[in-house]
Formats: C-alpha cells, sequence, structure tokens
C-alpha cells in the first residue's frame, strides 16, 4: 500500500496576516511620529487578534473559492485497507482497538478506531516517543534497518506474527481486533476477509 500524502497550503488567514506584520514594521520604523506610529500599531495589533480569533469565517465565500484545497481527501481513499476500515467502522463497538500492520495508519481515520501503534504516524514529545517506539517494536519487530527502509522488514515480521504473539501482545495493548495479512496463519475468527487482509 502507498504511504498516504496531504499536502495543504497555508490557511487563507497567513495571507492576510503575513500582511498586517509588515505593515506593522513599515509603520513602526518608517514613521518619524512614535506616538501616531504606536497608534497604528495598536489598530493593526487588534486586527491581527480577530484574523487569529476567526480565522476565514469572515471571508466572503467567493474568495474561499479561490484557496486551494487539499491535494488528497479521504473520500478519495480506496484499496483493500480502506475497505477493511470501512467494515470495521460498520460492525465493530466506537471504543474497539485495533491492531493494525506497520503501514496501515490511515484506519485509525478512516474507521474511527484507535489502534496501538502504526509505523507513519508518532508523536512529537520525548516520553510519547519512547513508548511509540516501544510499541512499534513489540509489535512489528527490531528493524535492522532505519526509516522507511525498515518498513519491509517490519512488514515481514507482522505477517508471521503468532496465536501466541497475539494473546501476549493482546494482554500488553488490550486491543479488541487485529487486521493481519491474508498469508497470516491464524485460528481466530475471521470476522472480513478480502484480497490483503483478514
Amino acid at each position: 500500500m502507498a504511504p498516504l500524502l496531504l499536502v495543504f497550503p497555508p490557511e487563507v488567514r497567513i495571507y492576510i496576516l503575513f500582511p498586517l506584520f509588515s505593515l506593522m514594521a513599515l509603520v513602526f520604523f518608517g514613521w518619524g511620529r512614535r506616538w501616531l506610529a504606536a497608534g497604528v500599531n495598536l489598530g493593526l495589533a487588534v486586527a491581527i487578534i480577530v484574523v487569529l480569533l476567526l480565522g476565514n469565517r469572515f471571508l466572503p465565500s467567493a474568495v474561499m473559492a479561490f484557496v486551494s484545497q487539499p491535494v488528497i481527501s479521504l473520500s478519495q481513499l480506496s484499496g483493500d485497507g480502506i475497505d477493511v476500515a470501512a467494515f470495521a467502522k460498520a460492525h465493530t463497538p466506537v471504543d474497539a482497538v485495533f491492531l493494525t500492520p506497520p503501514t496501515l495508519g490511515e484506519f485509525r481515520y478512516t474507521a474511527e478506531r484507535a489502534i496501538v501503534v502504526d509505523f507513519d504516524a508518532f508523536p512529537f514529545q520525548d516520553q510519547a516517543m519512547a513508548e511509540w517506539q516501544q510499541r512499534i517494536f513489540d509489535c512489528y519487530g527490531v528493524p535492522g534497518l532505519t526509516g522507511f527502509d525498515a518498513v519491509t522488514e517490519m512488514r515481514s515480521h507482522y505477517k508471521a506474527l503468532t496465536r501466541p504473539d497475539l494473546l501476549r501482545l493482546q494482554a500488553k495493548y488490550g486491543f479488541s481486533y487485529a487486521v493481519i495479512y491474508r498469508e497470516t496463519p491464524t485460528d481466530f475468527p475471521v470476522l472480513y476477509d478480502n484480497e490483503l487482509t483478514s
């Protein structure tokens, strides 16, 4: 499965804030009368606060029509992983937790269900990064390679999970369901099966 890439342009308010800040700097450094510059900058600061608080809501829809939208959206996703997610969303409790393959991170937001871990989405806090890495190692093995070069190795390890492995991971992370590859042998009940997963 190809990695999901979302490309977003800057928010419209960035196009408004940049000129406001630039104007503030010009007024402050360009006017000889500091008291007048301070008054104008105070007014511009209020305008900036309004833009920050209201975001794009005050812009007319005609202006918003010219703003670029994301290159990819959830409605454009397709494939076996999305089919599994759609099934999970329709047939599992909202609070269900899933063990998924390393590169099936979009399952989290397409199924609207929690997952134990995935390789693509990692946290940005030290303690959370250590927890993420431990979950990666527990669920997908300790790869010999680093970065995205390790994905193939992690996928192979995940495909080789056995019943005792799944039970050990379930005891540690409390998931209710596992999305496994079709070639992964299992004697657990299969709720959904497609070309990629079961």
